[in-house]
């Protein structure tokens, strides 16, 4: 990313100046460096992702797609009634792995895009207890707010889990 959207030698800042004449701080304005960081968050997932939810396809019976389209059903009534259910137990699965992540935020993404620039966006709790803990030496804040992040994501895994049960997906 820092390759691809920075101002002096950014490949996207190359090409902006030999067209346009100018150049756009991308990394050192808040809201496109949240799109920076969103986008590559989700360029990073999407690959694991993918791989999961195709090996769950493949584990659909083709028979249940030509028996649905000899009854006459199309492609929007195979997805809703073969594909969704066929996928459903991976999708709650990829839900509840996901939901136990959640408070982490990548923070090695945050810490090679972050600056002083975007600060009020980029400052998270992994770059706090960065701060505090390896930097400032405050072994037991730090701690504590690991330990904080930990019983959060233990609670978000369970309540998706319910979710999940209420559903007939669940994990446990």
């Amino acid at each position: 990313m820092l390759t691809l959207f920075s101002q002096e030698s950014g490949s996207l800042n190359v090409l902006l100046e030999r067209w346009f004449g100018v150049t756009h701080s991308f990394l050192y304005e808040v809201p496109s460096w949240v799109t920076i960081y969103l986008g590559s968050g989700i360029w990073k997932e999407a690959g694991f992702s993918a791989i999961i939810y195709l090996a769950a396809l493949a584990a659909i019976d083709p028979a249940l797609y030509e028996a649905a389209a000899i009854d006459g059903a199309g492609k929007w009534r195979q997805i809703w009634h073969i594909t969704l259910p066929g996928i459903g137990t991976v999708a709650a699965m990829m839900l509840i792995l996901s939901m136990g992540s959640i408070m982490e935020v990548s923070f090695d993404q945050i810490y090679m895009l972050g600056n002083p620039a975007v600060s009020s966006v980029s400052e998270v709790i992994s770059i706090w207890v960065y701060q505090l803990g390896l930097q400032g030496g405050q072994f037991s804040l730090t701690t504590a707010m690991g330990l904080f992040e930990s019983l959060v994501g233990l609670l978000l895994i369970v309540t998706a889990n319910q979710i999940a049960r209420r559903m007939g997906k669940e994990l446990w």
